[in-house]
């Protein structure tokens, strides 16, 4: 048995053993993101200048975009990977589709978010990546993706991240020097 297989057959184990262990469990694969929206967007409004709300709004949005919205999405309909369910005939606590799993959609649009984040927080950003790498292994427990898919979907999140920080740094450090100055001038500190 490969080290992919294993690792899902020891993780998936723990499902359906206990019921509240297997809510616990969707909880955190299915609605464990919407409070990491909810994290982010708080986030956001605390920003103390609007072009840096702005600023994260764009960096996080275009790297959700090409990690989720292009990179995933092509990789899954090139690949077409079948779900654990199709492959291995067992009841996942979560419904879903059969196929797409390769690399996790999930993970590849929060990671996105998350290292985006850390370069404007870094205490935010790593809660957020701790939040988002819980949400995948949530996942592979409630029997909806393989180990590799969330690695797959980790790998896209960085990649498009970085790719989007490198294209935006110069105005983005701008944003951020000129934000620090308006901020000591008024007399307040920065996050």
């Amino acid at each position: 048995m490969n080290l992919n297989a294993w690792l899902f057959t020891a993780l998936f184990s723990i499902s359906h053993r206990n019921y509240l262990l297997d809510e616990v469990v969707v909880f955190f694969a299915e609605f464990l993101p919407y409070l990491m929206v909810g994290a982010i967007g708080y986030l956001i409004y605390t920003r103390q200048t609007s072009k840096l709300k702005y600023a994260l709004v764009i960096q996080m949005s275009l790297a959700a975009i090409l990690s989720r919205g292009i990179i995933a999405e092509a990789i899954k309909f090139f690949m077409n990977v079948p779900r654990p369910a199709a492959i291995a005939q067992i009841n996942p606590l979560v419904v879903t589709d059969l196929y797409g799993s390769f690399p996790s959609g999930h993970v590849s649009f929060f990671f996105a978010l998350a290292v985006t984040v850390i370069f404007y927080n870094k205490k935010w950003g790593w809660g957020l990546i701790a939040a988002a790498t819980v949400n995948g292994i949530a996942r592979i427990i409630a029997g909806v993706h393989y180990p590799i898919d969330i690695a797959g979907g980790i790998l896209v999140a960085v990649v498009s991240a970085l790719a989007i920080r490198m294209i935006v740094k110069k105005e983005v450090d701008s944003i951020q020097k000129q934000s620090s100055v308006e901020i000591k001038n008024n007399g307040t500190t920065v996050i």
